[in-house]
């Protein structure tokens, strides 16, 4: 199957299968005919985007210098999670924030992960290396300080995981209002106000979205 940088999937939050999306308003999912809310998923899908790339991949690029070096030297621009890696995103918050069971969103990291490779084959993106329950548990684990703020890690992390949102939210609130060509200094403080409280995590989630995820599991 040849690769496709404008395929796009969607993960079926009831029986955890991976089926190729649409822009229709529900998503259908192909093997279990679940439906859900394109809105809600989309705010789902990002918000677990978020919390991979802060609070796991970050995490573990600075984790592993102080581990390697004692200190962190190095700083770089990771690219965004994969598709893999924001379904298996979901699945955490579904545990995290859902309270559904363990062993259940196990079951869903594990469907996933098993159709990850042709996934891999069709768009073209590099698994994450989860391989085993002690990678998942931290994966989980990472997720859950992310959204909870409670970092179990030295402050040297923390500190630059937080840098790292707050730069990015400056910059894309900054760029635009900059190029607008000399903007007053209202308008430039108003992006930074409007950046550093995209950088404040809210509980946009509730144990209430997650009622129907993983019944056919």
């Amino acid at each position: 199957m040849s690769k496709s940088a404008d395929k796009t999937y969607a993960l079926c939050l009831n029986c955890a299968s991976i089926f190729p999306s649409t822009r229709e308003a529900k998503l259908v999912c192909m093997s279990c005919g679940f439906e859900i809310d394109r809105t809600f998923y989309e705010k789902l899908f990002e918000y677990s985007k978020t919390s991979v790339y802060y609070g796991y991949n970050y995490r573990k690029y600075y984790e592993k210098q102080i581990e390697d070096d004692g200190n962190i030297h190095t700083f770089a621009s990771l690219s965004v999670p994969v598709t893999v890696a924001c379904f298996l995103g979901m699945a955490a918050l579904s545990g995290i924030i859902g309270n559904i069971a363990t062993d259940i969103v196990k079951k869903a990291f594990k469907k996933i992960m098993a159709n990850s490779e042709q996934l891999n084959k069709d768009i073209g993106q590099n698994n994450i290396n989860i391989t085993n329950d002690t990678d998942i548990n931290i994966f989980i684990q990472y997720v859950k300080d992310y959204h909870t703020s409670e970092y179990n890690t030295s402050d040297e992390v923390k500190y630059h995981i937080v840098k790292e949102e707050v730069i990015d939210n400056l910059s894309d609130k900054l760029c635009p209002t900059i190029a607008q060509g000399k903007p007053s200094l209202e308008k430039i403080q108003k992006a930074v106000e409007e950046a550093l409280k995209s950088s404040e995590k809210t509980d946009k989630l509730s144990v209430e979205d997650f009622r129907e995820f993983w019944k056919r599991l």
